[in-house]
């Protein structure tokens, strides 16, 4: 499942899925635990398939996605997703921006409907005031008149 989150408006792409084994697996304390070896064998082999993927550009405003097709196996898939990005730099420069993206997945011979988000956060460090540039501009200009005159003798 790969949706280009981030990329430019309504980016789409497909990708072509392989048929792969299904193995019997489940789930403790969120880690989520696959059999293998003899008694772990695939139970069945999941079809190839095509994704057909749509992702959309990052924002600092709102991201909902919402997905209402089938869910793995048939199953009903009702999810939503909402995200929202923010800009709380101060007028130095300094603070954070978090960026929000969406996208989405379906699976043309299944039928089966993936969303998703991705969230991006940036922090910036504060730039030097207005002030401490412009000393730091004098010393400099002192600097070479200081070196330059002391050239000259």
């Amino acid at each position: 499942m790969s949706q280009h989150l981030g990329r430019g408006y309504a980016a789409y792409d497909t990708v072509m899925l392989g048929s792969a084994p299904a193995h019997v697996g489940y789930m403790t304390n969120g880690t989520r635990i696959t059999m293998t070896g003899t008694y772990g064998m695939s139970v069945f082999t999941i079809p190839g398939d095509t994704n057909a993927n749509w992702g959309f550009p990052h924002t600092t405003g709102t991201v909902l996605v919402r997905n209402t097709g089938p869910g793995p196996f048939g199953s009903p898939s009702n999810e939503t997703f909402t995200a929202m990005g923010t800009d709380s730099r101060t007028r130095f420069g300094a603070g954070n921006i978090t960026l929000v993206s969406g996208g989405a997945s379906n699976r043309v011979q299944s039928g089966q409907d993936f969303s998703s988000l991705d969230i991006v956060q940036l922090t910036f460090a504060p730039e030097p005031a207005a002030l401490l540039q412009l000393a730091s501009a004098l010393v400099g200009l002192g600097g070479l008149v200081w070196w330059r005159a002391r050239s000259r003798r």
